[in-house]
């Protein structure tokens, strides 16, 4: 299905940007996480969701994984 998908609970192994694949509810998009991070569970599809490098994606496209409402933490 990917060529080498992260899951929700994995590390983040290299900074940079993350196609995000959701199941179902929204089409996929970039966005920048940081070496060291856990990928995050989508408040929407939950561990189905997948991440994939983009380096083509680019840093000026993507933002921040946390700006994305689907990942936001309860306040």
């Amino acid at each position: 299905m990917f060529r080498s998908a992260h899951r929700p609970g994995e590390i983040v192994p290299t900074d940079g940007v993350y196609w995000v694949y959701h199941y179902a509810h929204r089409i996929s998009h970039p966005a920048r996480l940081r070496r060291g991070e856990v990928f995050p569970e989508c408040h929407e599809c939950g561990q189905r969701v997948r991440f994939e490098a983009a380096p083509e994606a680019g840093l000026s496209t993507a933002q921040n994984i946390s700006n994305y409402s689907d990942f936001k933490k309860a306040a």
